[in-house]
Parts: C-alpha cells; sequence; structure tokens
C-alpha cells in the first residue's frame, strides 16, 4: 500500500473542505484534500446550489429598515430548532452563528468579490410555530457557483505547493493510535497526518441512511423519493467518526424538500431537482 504524508488531511472537496484548505495554506500548512469524485465536480453540491445564506444584521437589511440583531436571531433559532436538553452543542453553535454570521460569513464570502443581491427575503417563517421573524434570507449574485469559482482563483497560487488534491479517492478507514486519529486509508494509500478534518457533508445521498434515519412521527417514506445530493454523499465518514469516539445525535432531523422534480440531465439513478 502506497503512503502519504502531510500536515492535515481535508476529506472531501466541497465548499468547506475548500475553504478549510485555503485557510490551512494561508498559514503555511501542507494540505491534501481527498474527495471520492472527480476533478470536474470540485466543490461538490456548491456548484448546483442556489447560494441562499441566512445572515444577520446585514448592510442589505438595513438598507431596507429590517431590525435585526444576534439576539433576535438566536431567540428565533431556539424557538424553532426544538432542542432539547440533550443539545448543548447545538445551542453553542446557534449562538455562535448568530453572534458571528457577519464577520465569519457575510465579510469572508464578499472579501473573495461576490456581492448579495439587494432584496432581503423570508425563508423558513414557520407555519405553526414561527420561524424566522424577519427577512434574512441573503442570495448571491450568480449563485454559490460563483462563489465556488472565485474560491477556486483564491487557491490557485496555493495548488502544487501547500495544497494537493487526489480525487477519485474514496476514504475507506480513519486511523487512529493510543486514541488519536493519526491519519485516513483508501483502498490503494494510507495518509498520515497530524490532523484529519471531515468536511465530508451529510448523508443524503445514501438512501438506506435515510431510511434508516426516517423520523418515526412523519408519513411513512414514499417509494418515488428522489435523491438531490450525491450517491458519494453517503455517511460512511460518520460511522467512521462513531467508531472513533464521535457522538451523532439528531440523524432524523434531515433536510429534505417536498418539492422535487427528476434532474432533466441525470447523473445517477434517480436523481433530483429541488423547485
Amino acid at each position: 500500500m502506497n503512503k502519504h504524508a502531510t500536515d492535515v488531511v481535508i476529506i472531501g472537496a466541497g465548499i468547506a473542505g475548500l475553504v478549510t484548505a485555503l485557510e490551512l495554506a494561508k498559514k503555511n500548512k501542507a494540505v491534501l484534500v481527498v474527495d471520492a469524485q472527480a476533478e470536474a465536480d470540485c466543490g461538490g453540491l456548491a456548484n448546483v446550489a442556489f447560494g441562499g445564506m441566512a445572515l444577520i444584521d446585514t448592510p442589505e437589511q438595513r438598507s431596507k429598515k429590517i431590525k435585526d440583531s444576534p439576539e433576535i436571531a438566536y431567540e428565533d433559532w431556539l424557538r424553532y430548532a426544538e432542542l432539547d436538553s440533550t443539545d448543548h452543542w447545538a445551542r453553542q453553535w446557534a449562538k455562535y452563528y448568530a453572534e458571528n454570521s457577519i464577520s465569519e460569513v457575510y465579510e469572508y464570502v464578499r472579501s473573495f468579490g461576490v456581492k448579495f443581491i439587494p432584496t432581503v427575503n423570508w425563508a423558513e417563517r414557520g407555519e405553526t410555530v414561527l420561524g424566522n421573524s424577519v427577512p434574512r434570507y441573503h442570495i448571491l449574485w450568480g449563485c454559490s457557483l460563483y462563489l465556488i469559482e472565485r474560491l477556486k482563483l483564491a487557491l490557485k497560487p496555493y495548488i502544487g505547493k501547500q495544497i494537493q488534491f487526489h480525487f477519485n479517492t474514496r476514504i475507506t478507514e480513519l486511523l487512529s493510535q493510543n486514541a488519536h486519529i493519526t491519519g485516513c486509508r483508501s483502498d490503494t494509500t494510507e495518509y498520515h497526518s497530524d490532523a484529519v478534518i471531515i468536511a465530508t457533508g451529510g448523508f443524503g445521498g445514501s438512501m438506506e441512511m435515510v431510511k434508516k434515519n426516517w423520523p418515526s412521527d412523519w408519513p411513512g417514506l414514499k417509494q418515488n423519493i428522489l435523491n438531490g445530493n450525491h450517491p458519494s454523499n453517503d455517511g460512511h465518514m460518520h460511522a467512521e467518526a462513531s467508531k472513533a469516539g464521535a457522538v451523532l445525535n439528531n440523524m432524523h432531523n434531515m433536510w429534505n424538500y417536498a418539492a422535487g422534480i427528476e434532474h432533466p440531465q441525470p447523473q445517477f439513478d434517480n436523481h433530483g431537482l429541488s423547485i
């Protein structure tokens, strides 16, 4: 088996993996990004996503006299999320996002030369329970594809230097020693590193995982369900992380769309789009 050593391995070349690689490269870390898909698919679902973001107290909101704040957003989040007493980290994440969406999302995205459409939209307003109490859904000019294009331009000076990519490479296992993660393994290569970052997204590409985690209080799963994800996004790294001691919870809280249509140019069986 081949062996490869680096400072950090990032599993997943979607938008999370690419941003992480960029920030590590800026700190002069040697980074290897491994992805199961082809190089043409670098960027993952962000290549086809609409590009909407929930942002709080932005210039676009203020220009429309929309009064928003981290406190209002956090209150909305807690009310709508139906968190229970075990959801300590979910609360911490909600609070952190509400307090930092300007600096770590809005301004960060703008730093790539990407702007937002001036109109701020409603989303997730709720039906029986109030969701967002003010409009805070911001849409990227050029959708998320343009953000990926700009992000790739920012990565370009580092590729072949601090950053390397291995595409068409599926990670099968995390490596550990003395309760510490020391790398990961594909069918052909062992990757050894000081840190491994899992950026593989969810498990919505696996109908088996979707069925396994389908909420018990929802209507039964329809037979004609479509896959708007990708089959390689199958939750395998969830299982590997769990074996290594990670805690998985709220797996039933999937974000599935009711307004699905068959993809006009399907890349795999039951490929779908949300409208």
